[in-house]
């Protein structure tokens, strides 16, 4: 699961210390975030992060197209009630998670409650994409559907399985696009097959 890290000033802070109270469960997953972010929480929990540009030059907006495309599967933002500077991102980045069903946590309790139910293995999800989005590619109406399936700790012991299954269908159902990503053991693998410009437009 890719899972995105932001945080307003005031809140780093608790970010680094929750990130480190949940490092065993991060390690599991890929974890992304904005420049200072990110850094801060490298360099304190030893977590490979895939950094993306700081809030001020970009770095909400580069998250928000990743979770437009189907790349992020969780956001955690912690938020300061108290802060104005950055009230477009967080804006920005809640209307994103609300239009592609994407679970979004702005502060500590929230983001246990998730964290906690992906270690479990409760997160999965069935999201209709939407005529609206889908027009925007082909003009007709599609939906999609996304589908995350993760071995229990007891599994993962002697083999380890992360799938995510994205499908996309038109109207009656007809398949669009089908992409399978595959962590299984040691190995991670992609098999994608495209059947007409939807699948282009996603993958360009």
């Amino acid at each position: 699961m890719n899972i995105a890290l932001m945080s307003h000033d005031h809140k780093k802070e608790l970010m680094v210390q929750f990130c480190i109270a949940y490092c065993g469960v991060l390690s599991k997953h890929t974890v992304c975030a904005t420049n200072t972010t990110g850094r801060l929480v490298a360099e304190a929990t030893g977590l490979p992060v895939r950094l993306f540009l700081s809030h001020a030059h970009g770095g909400s907006q580069q998250i928000g197209a990743r979770i437009a495309y189907n790349e992020i599967d969780m956001v955690l933002f912690f938020s300061d009630p108290q802060s104005s500077d950055l009230d477009p991102d967080l804006k920005y980045i809640n209307q994103m998670c609300d239009q592609y069903n994407i679970p979004f946590a702005t502060n500590a309790a929230t983001a246990e409650i998730l964290i906690h139910g992906l270690e479990r293995g409760d997160l999965a999800s069935c999201s209709p994409m939407g005529t609206r989005w889908a027009r925007c590619w082909t003009g007709t109406a599609c939906a999609r559907f996304n589908l995350l399936s993760i071995s229990s700790k007891k599994v993962d012991f002697f083999f380890k399985m992360r799938d995510t299954l994205t499908c996309i269908v038109g109207e009656k159902l007809e398949p669009r696009y089908f992409r399978k990503g595959a962590e299984e053991g040691k190995r991670y693998t992609v098999d994608d097959m495209q059947f007409n410009a939807v699948a282009v437009a996603l993958k360009s």
